[in-house]
């Protein structure tokens, strides 16, 4: 088989970048999570009679936080920064579990709506639910859907207002921690590193505008 030649490869990077644009636009402008945001443009193409590609999860993450940069850079700077804090203080009560920030709200990609993701690792999910009835803190318990981690168990809690989901994961898998990927224009080292302790998130919120 012939590699494709340059312009196709050109034009195919191009459809997924336009594409991308269009699920950030959405993402941003409607509040709503990229998979949904996805599921419309792919359905608009599909009406147009447009062909297309799925962009890459990364692609579409790196146009989100594109779209805020250029459009809302202060908004996307406020919100990260209460939910990041949001973030902290549930870590830090939740210390015992080695919690580590995931999602959105570490990478950047947020929609304004964007709930605060939490691993947290424990022998079982009795443990933290017995902890957070122990502290007074109300939870909700939600059916996992992230298969790849291993997740036992989705609690929903609320923190400084801020909706932030606890995910729990077995002391004994704590190997799928999400892996680092690389920082675009528009993230730092920490930012791209895919999960976050209280020491990384602490220095991300250090070096964050207020």
């Amino acid at each position: 088989m012939n590699p494709p030649s340059p312009d196709t490869v050109i034009a195919s990077e191009k459809n997924e970048a336009d594409i991308s644009a269009l699920i950030a636009r959405h993402v941003v402008q409607n509040d709503c999570h990229w998979q949904r945001a996805l599921d419309k443009v792919l359905a608009s193409q599909s009406a147009r009679g447009v062909k297309t590609i799925i962009p890459r999860e990364e692609k579409i993450a790196t146009a989100i936080r594109e779209y805020w940069r250029l459009f809302q850079p202060d908004k996307h700077t406020r919100l990260l920064r209460n939910k990041r804090e949001a973030a902290l203080c549930a870590m830090e009560k939740l210390s015992d579990f080695s919690p580590r920030l995931i999602g959105a709200v570490l990478n950047g990609a947020i929609a304004e709506s964007s709930s605060v993701e939490i691993l947290l690792f424990a022998n079982t999910a009795k443990d933290v639910e017995f902890f957070l009835l122990s502290h007074e803190i109300g939870f909700e318990t939600h059916m996992p859907d992230n298969d790849a981690l291993a997740i036992e168990e989705s609690l929903a809690v609320t923190v400084r207002l801020e909706a932030v989901t606890l995910h729990i994961v077995n002391l004994n898998k704590r190997y799928l921690t999400p892996k680092a990927g690389k920082p675009d224009s528009y993230q730092t080292v920490f930012e791209a590193g895919a999960s976050a302790d209280i020491k990384a998130l602490k220095t991300i919120l250090a070096d964050y505008p207020n």
